[in-house]
């Protein structure tokens, strides 16, 4: 569809279009990315920026945004119809470009930002993007932001997929966000939140490793959002910042070592086994050592039972795990407040 589109785009009259929809947008984007170079890590994940090649991958990204952003406009069903989409004259995509360049950049910041794109709901982000162009003044609102946010957490917790099916909730989300713009709206208006309890259980919080989308959903409701002013700092007192994550590793609190045949051991590799620890500690003091061990070191820290708290543990239950079976029921506790903390934060 890009390409037959950017096919098109040569037939735009301009000479500064001549080049081509790509060539347009790739020059666009770069300029953008010498003139505010705090975006680029952004900019590059938004849309795939590839080192070898030196391309961005999706900026097929684009023209869904766009396409959705001007039928919300309309007041048109948000469907992307791609014999539409090719009808539409060569200097639709250049002028909705120059009409929402500066709002799309800054709504990636935010997804970059919220880690958005890690929880893998790209489809339904896309969307969200087309209704923040289509009613820009909402980028500055928190509390429309968090709904959004909130939804497509709330997608890949409960493993649904965003599709065509889902676009009353698109228009739901619109219509909310004309309401918000209205300061008079606002004031009055009570919408009920399109991200419902997931009612996440423990065998759940159990089930979910490493490898799955959900484990990044949830680390990023437990570290960003802090649900109920818990996981504000590591096991060790190290303050952990929402907008800084890198210089924290993915610890697990029984060491993978520590268990035979760990590769049957589904709890073990479980969020529930896993805790972020500042990465010159975890690999300097933690390393592979049994929470029996370690956690002594813990509790002598001054608020050290404080700082296990924040994290869902029980210091006193910690320093008893030193074998496979305490483990198991150790893991089973903290499943049970990590379900607990994650359906709290869709309640709030």
């Amino acid at each position: 569809m890009f390409d037959l589109i950017n096919a098109k785009s040569f037939q735009a009259t301009s000479p500064v279009y001549q080049g081509g929809l790509s060539t347009f947008l790739t020059k666009e984007i770069n300029e953008e990315i010498i003139t505010h170079p705090i975006n680029k890590k952004a900019i590059h994940n938004f849309f795939k920026y590839n080192e070898v090649s030196e391309n961005f991958e999706k900026l097929d990204r684009i023209i869904r945004i766009f396409e959705i952003c001007h039928l919300l406009e309309q007041n048109a069903l948000p469907t992307l119809i791609q014999s539409t989409m090719l009808k539409r004259d060569a200097e639709f995509w250049f002028d909705m470009w120059n009409r929402k360049a500066k709002p799309l950049f800054d709504v990636i910041q935010w997804i970059e930002d919220e880690n958005l794109l890690e929880i893998g709901q790209v489809t339904f982000l896309e969307y969200a993007t087309a209704i923040f162009l289509a009613n820009p003044d909402v980028i500055s609102v928190a509390r429309f932001k968090h709904e959004i946010k909130k939804y497509a957490l709330h997608l890949t917790i409960t493993n649904s997929n965003f599709s065509k099916s889902n676009l009353d909730i698109v228009e739901k989300f619109n219509d909310i966000s004309r309401k918000i713009t209205n300061e008079y709206e606002f004031k009055k208006y009570n919408f009920t939140s399109p991200a419902t309890i997931p009612n996440l259980s423990a065998n759940h919080v159990l089930e979910i490793t490493t490898s799955k989308s959900d484990f990044q959903a949830i680390l990023n409701i437990l570290y960003n959002e802090k649900p109920n002013g818990k996981f504000d700092r590591d096991i060790l007192g190290n303050k952990i910042v929402k907008t800084d994550l890198t210089k924290f590793d993915n610890h697990h609190i029984y060491p993978k070592a520590k268990v035979a045949d760990f590769s049957n051991r589904g709890p073990f590799n479980s969020i529930a086994n896993i805790v972020l620890v500042d990465s010159k500690n975890n690999r300097e003091d933690i390393k592979d050592k049994l929470p029996s061990e370690y956690f002594q070191h813990i509790k002598s820290l001054p608020n050290g039972d404080s700082f296990c708290k924040q994290n869902l543990i029980d210091s006193n239950e910690a320093l008893i795990v030193s074998d496979q079976d305490r483990a198991l029921i150790f893991l089973t506790n903290r499943a049970i407040k990590i379900a607990e903390a994650v359906n709290y934060f869709f309640n709030t």
